[in-house]
C-alpha cells in the first residue's frame, strides 16, 4: 500500500487524514491479500492503495457507484458467507453502529482464520452524520469489545499525543481563507511536536490491529 496523497497542509482536517494515513501504510504497506472487505466504504478513497486479488466495498448505501457494492447495516447479518475475508477495513465506523458486539461479531464471523481487522474509531471529535453518531470509545472500552468478541491478538493504539489533538481542533473551524496561514503553522507545529510528545492519553481516535 502507498502512502494515500495528503489534503494541503492548509486543510482544517490535514491532521486527522494524516494520522488515518500513516495507520493504514503502517499495517497494510508491502502486504498483498486474497479479498479485502472494506466496510463503510463510502466511495473508497483507499481503494487504488490496497493490494489484494479482489476488492469488496460495504456500506448502507452505494455511495462510489461500484456495481461489486454490498449494501448492509451493521447492526443486522452481513450479508457474506462464513470465513469470506482475508482481510476487513473498517475506518470511522463502529462510532455509527447502535449494536457494536453485533456488528463485530459479523466481521469475526467473515474474516478467515487468521485473518486480520484493521480498525480505526475516534475519541475526540464532534458529532457527524447526526443523528447516526452513538458513541466514543476508549482504548479499553475497545479491548473489551474485541475480546467479547472472541478476537485475538488485539493491538489498540492512540492516533496521536495531546498536544496534536488540541491543534486538530482548533484548525477545524478556520475555514475561511484568511486563516490559511494559521492552520499551515499549527498543522506544522503539531506535526513536528509528535516527534517529541508521546503521551496518549487524549488521542483524536484510536487505531485497532486483531485477528481472528
Amino acid at each position: 500500500m502507498k502512502m494515500p496523497k495528503l489534503r494541503n497542509l492548509s486543510s482544517t482536517r490535514y491532521l486527522a487524514h494524516r494520522a488515518l494515513n500513516r495507520f493504514l501504510v503502517k499495517e497494510l504497506g508491502g502486504r498483498r491479500f486474497g479479498t479485502i472487505l472494506d466496510i463503510g466504504a463510502g466511495k473508497g478513497p483507499y481503494k487504488k492503495f490496497l493490494e489484494c486479488d479482489k476488492y469488496v466495498p460495504l456500506d448502507v448505501e452505494n455511495r462510489s457507484g461500484d456495481p461489486d457494492t454490498v449494501i448492509a447495516d451493521l447492526n443486522e447479518k452481513i450479508p457474506l458467507s462464513d470465513n469470506y475475508a482475508d482481510c476487513v477495513i473498517c475506518t470511522e465506523v463502529l462510532e455509527h453502529i447502535k449494536k457494536p458486539q453485533q456488528a463485530l461479531r459479523e466481521i469475526h464471523r467473515v474474516l478467515k482464520k487468521g485473518g486480520l481487522l484493521v480498525l480505526t474509531t475516534p475519541m475526540v471529535w464532534p458529532h457527524h452524520e447526526v443523528p447516526n453518531d452513538f458513541c466514543r470509545y476508549t482504548r479499553f472500552g475497545l479491548e473489551y469489545l474485541l475480546t467479547e468478541t472472541r478476537f485475538k491478538n488485539v493491538k489498540i493504539l492512540a492516533s496521536n499525543p495531546h498536544f496534536y489533538t488540541t491543534s486538530q481542533l482548533v484548525v477545524m473551524n478556520l475555514r475561511n481563507p484568511l486563516w490559511k496561514p494559521a492552520v499551515m503553522l499549527i498543522n506544522a507545529l503539531a506535526v513536528i511536536s509528535s516527534k517529541f510528545f508521546k503521551d496518549d492519553d487524549l488521542p483524536l481516535g484510536h487505531h485497532v490491529v486483531a485477528y481472528k
